[in-house]
């Protein structure tokens, strides 16, 4: 093993999206929320990845039974990458642990020794004190540990009777998600917002293992644009929107707009049109990406009669839309759609019934190796409705 990730709060999702972008035979699941890889850690790149959190190199592997005497491999680890990166100036040093059942001041202990040791050898180190066992996206980001010169985090992962010693490469970057999401000029507080996070993982769903700079990809319910903005941040050489509604055409086209100028956008084909996805005979595409329409927006969960009226007209809306894209596309063509389900009063999900005549509407579920299609769910704790993650392609 090469390369570890750090999946997000749904680690189904980001199995999903790996095994889609990277293959199912070069991943291996630890844990929770724990891949490893044999791919080298420079294949892998977050600013693509919405359901990846933290990409590190695995260093070494050592057995459980060894755990009192980590400080060692530790040292030898810290020692070699300063050397390497002839580090001459104050360099901060952390350790996260996962699984291993250290507690705070064992780590502190274990940093603290190590930087005495550390000391000796003429390397001045500042320690990045741990209030939890693993210390926090933002603490790694504002203390320059994936900066090779300026610090490092050194992660512990428990694998059954081992333990994977990493040294964190890229950590998310909370910072620019929230740039391009939050600053967007155009929202709608009733229909909501697509999170930019979401909608890379939807596309990397969509696209595979298909070169992004060879995708022309539709979106026929775009909204206020954020997966066409997320397209465009990944590389996608044309990006076609459709909406319903006028109002969300103008929105979107704002906010592709305020991309451009905010992101130096590049000379990528941009359409953004009115349309109705059940009767729209769109321009050329290859690969389909898109949040639908997610229905009713809920609070609480709904009676069982009153949820039959919901879903009635969002299946039947979603199968005429599922009969008008199959006769523009091409045997082959892959597609990703969040469709909406809905919580039961036993937190359990109702789907779509049209999701169970895929086959007479000539369409090929996509089964993957790593993680049931029946787990892919994007919901919150609270939330009634959730987005199911919805792989196809075309017969």
């Amino acid at each position: 093993m090469k390369s570890l990730l750090f999946l997000g709060r749904q680690p189904n999702l980001g199995i999903a999206e790996l095994e889609s972008v990277y293959g199912a035979d070069h991943l291996t699941f630890i844990w929770d929320r724990f891949v490893a890889s044999d791919l080298p850690i420079e294949s892998f790149n977050l600013n693509r990845l919405g359901s990846v959190v933290k990409i590190a190199e695995i260093i070494d592997e050592i057995p459980l039974s060894q755990m009192k005497e980590i400080d060692f491999p530790l040292a030898e680890v810290t020692s070699k990458h300063l050397k390497d990166n002839a580090v001459s100036s104050k360099f901060n040093l952390a350790i996260s642990s996962y699984g291993i059942g250290m507690n705070t001041s064992e780590l502190t202990r274990l940093t603290l020794t190590m930087k005495k040791n550390l000391k000796k050898e003429g390397f001045s180190i500042r320690i990045i004190p741990n209030k939890h066992e693993a210390i926090s996206t933002a603490q790694v980001i504002h203390n320059n540990l994936t900066d090779n010169t300026k610090g490092l985090e050194i992660v512990l992962v428990r694998k059954k009777d081992s333990i994977l010693i990493a040294k964190t490469y890229q950590e998310q970057d909370i910072e620019a998600y929230t740039a391009r999401d939050q600053a967007r000029p155009f929202r709608d507080a009733f229909v909501g917002m697509l999170p930019p996070k979401l909608a890379q993982t939807i596309i990397n769903l969509a696209v595979g293992q298909t070169d992004l700079k060879t995708i022309e990809i539709l979106d026929p319910f775009c909204g206020t644009g954020v997966l066409l903005q997320e397209a465009l941040l990944m590389g996608c050489p044309t990006v076609i929107g459709a909406d319903l509604e006028e109002r969300m055409v103008d929105f979107s086209r704002g906010n592709i707009d305020w991309l451009e100028n905010k992101f130096d956008g590049s000379e990528q084909s941009i359409i953004i049109e009115q349309g109705d996805a059940t009767s729209t005979n769109w321009q050329k595409f290859n690969c389909v990406a898109a949040e639908t329409y997610l229905g009713k927006p809920l609070s609480t969960i709904p009676r069982k009669d009153f949820l039959r009226e919901i879903i009635e007209p969002v299946n039947l809306l979603h199968k005429k839309f599922l009969k008008n894209l199959a006769v523009q596309i091409a045997s082959g063509t892959r597609i990703c759609l969040a469709v909406p389900a809905w919580r039961t009063e036993n937190n359990q999900f109702v789907h779509l019934s049209v999701l169970d005549q895929l086959a007479d509407l000539g369409y090929n579920r996509i089964a993957l190796e790593k993680v049931s299609s029946k787990d892919l769910l994007y919901f919150r704790p609270d939330q009634i409705v959730a987005r199911e993650l919805v792989i196809l392609t075309r017969k």
